[in-house]
């Protein structure tokens, strides 16, 4: 036991050595509020073990307090194992992981919820449609749960869940999202409309919410939607309507400095949108 103490405050000693670090090159004194704040907040929950990095994120990276508390709160409420704090070098990085795999979670909890006799007609296919529209994860459960246990094929279980989805969100189509629009009263600005293309800007946090993905982190956190529409950065969403809704290349949400650079693009799921793929397709 003895051992096993003396190990534990080695750890201790350790994190907090690197937190010291960072703050002696910052210049900033060991007791300033801030640090005294994480810490015991890191301390309350028996966590300190993240104080190295808390640290660097707070002092070195400068991301706002309300940030870090978010992401934090996040890290301890998660339903998995999230990998050591250390493999993860910005605090985006953290949230995007925490804030994808309670996708993952929530879409195996919608698969469970199809009986077992139909379950082997899960495929990657129905996975992806899934999880490009988790936030109707309930409706999903609700259905599997009543009526999953008729589904004999692959391709029914595909296209009845394709049809109620449908249903649930409205048409992929202009007219359904300026439509969508109106009725939620988005305050958005159309930069680009046609029958194939829809280019809208959202102009707050509210609005980014309610039109766009549920895996981008500007729809699901004011602190990284102000991070990232801030008064140098525009955000934009891009509908393309020769897409279906299940493909991930059906919306795009793209950061744009005063440049006309673009400072981010990611496609529906979140990955990467190539900045070439993006010309090629509003020109």
């Amino acid at each position: 036991m003895e051992i096993v103490r003396s190990n534990l405050y080695g750890l201790i000693n350790e994190h907090m050595d690197q937190a010291r670090a960072i703050l002696r090159r910052q210049n900033i004194p060991e007791q300033d509020p801030k640090f005294q704040e994480l810490k015991q907040m890191l301390l309350d929950d028996n966590r300190i073990g993240y104080i190295g990095k808390f640290t660097k994120w707070l002092f070195k990276d400068r991301e706002p307090w309300d940030k870090i508390v978010e992401v934090y709160d996040m890290l301890k409420h998660h339903p998995t194992r999230v990998p050591p704090i250390d493999t993860f070098n910005k605090l985006e990085d953290l949230f995007d992981h925490l804030q994808g795999s309670g996708i993952n979670t929530k879409v195996n909890q919608v698969i469970n919820a199809i009986p077992s006799i139909a379950r082997k007609n899960v495929t990657d296919k129905l996975k992806k449609l899934i999880e490009l529209n988790i936030q109707y994860a309930d409706n999903l459960i609700d259905f599997y749960s009543k009526k999953g246990g008729r589904f004999k094929t692959a391709a029914d279980l595909y296209k009845d869940t394709e049809a109620l989805l449908e249903n649930l969100s409205g048409k992929f189509n202009l007219e359904a999202i300026k439509d969508k629009i109106k009725k939620s009263k988005c305050d958005v600005e159309i930069m680009h409309e046609s029958p194939d293309i829809f280019v809208i800007r959202p102009l707050d946090f509210e609005a980014s919410q309610e039109l766009g993905s549920k895996s981008w982190c500007i729809s699901t956190s004011l602190n990284y939607w102000n991070q990232y529409a801030d008064m140098f950065s525009n955000q934009y969403f891009i509908y393309d309507f020769t897409k279906p809704v299940a493909d991930k290349k059906s919306m795009i949400g793209v950061t744009v400095s005063p440049d006309g650079n673009y400072k981010a693009a990611h496609f529906k799921d979140d990955s990467v949108a190539p900045h070439n793929y993006i010309k090629d397709i509003i020109i």
